[in-house]
Order: C-alpha cells, then structure tokens, then sequence
C-alpha cells in the first residue's frame, strides 16, 4: 500500500489521520510508480520539478548544489555566491524528495542517483492538486501546510530532502 510510505510526511500524516477518503483518492489518483536502474540520475539541480518523489525500494545519492540563504536573491546577490563543496547524502527506503513540487514553483537543488535497482512512487503535483479541490476542508489544511513550507523555505533555503520542522522552533 501507498499511504503508510506518504504517511511519513507530516501533510500525508495528517491525511492519513484525519482525511483517509483524501489520502485514499491521492494515492488512487496521483501517484505511479517508476522503476530506474543503477546510474540513473532522476533530477539535476536547477531542473523545473512538478513531482514529489517516495523511495518505495531501493538507495539514492543526493548531492545538493549551492546553498543560497533565500530563494528571493537577486541576479546580483544570487552571482556573488561561490560553489562550495558539498557531500552527498545517502537517501533510503522510505524517504521523500522535492516536496516543494506541491506547494510552490519548484527547481530542483541538488541531484539524485540512484545507486542500485530501485522503486519510486511518484506522485504528481497537477493531479494532487485536483484531487485536493475536491476535498473542500482538507484543501483549507493544505494551503495552510503550504504557507508554513514556503516560510520555512524562505528561511533555510530550498532542498530536496524533507524539511526540518524543528526549524526555529523555540
């Protein structure tokens, strides 16, 4: 099943906790799966991204590129940043990327690889999106969810990997 998997995003959870016909319609109606094989790279920095992605079954290579302080830099500020090195980080089963693709024009800010045969559950904006419209209170959650993401987003600067929520948290 997919919901346990999507569960383990705080949004999902909430689906799953207190909206299961919600979770149940987007996991029916946005979600597929994909097979890639060792080497494949899903996505580079700086690409367009419309999906979320699961790691259903398998291991991932995640190498972020250039920190920026705000996604809101200007071509000025944003060209005065020097590439500093970065290490990669290892992504398991069960771990979620590019959340950002749900809730706001999203690129990408690092690159997966994966490093073995492995499975994904793709889930895609446009289709989660209209599957939300349908749910009139579980939409409400979820612009509020998306504010909060943006603002965290806005403070830390974008990555792929899941966001933590302790952030500034006091």
């Amino acid at each position: 099943s997919r919901a346990p998997i999507l569960a383990l995003n705080p949004f999902f959870y909430f689906l799953h906790v207190s909206h299961p016909q919600t979770l149940r319609m987007v996991c029916n109606d946005s979600i597929s799966e994909v097979s890639v094989a060792a080497g494949d790279v899903l996505f580079s920095c700086g690409d367009a991204s419309d999906r979320m992605l699961f790691v259903d079954d398998g291991r991932f290579t995640y190498k972020p590129g250039v920190t920026r302080a705000s996604t809101a830099l200007s071509k000025v500020q944003a060209d005065s940043f020097e590439a500093r090195p970065v290490e990669s980080v290892r992504v398991k089963r069960h771990c979620f990327l590019s959340e950002g693709s749900l809730w706001m024009f999203w690129k990408n800010a690092g690159e997966l690889t994966a490093c073995k045969d492995s499975s994904l559950f793709v889930l895609a904006a446009e289709a989660f999106c209209c599957v939300m419209s349908l749910y009139p209170d579980a939409h409400r959650r979820g612009s509020r969810y998306a504010e909060i993401f943006v603002e965290l987003v806005l403070e830390n600067g974008p990555t792929d990997l899941p966001l933590d929520w302790h952030v500034g948290a006091e």
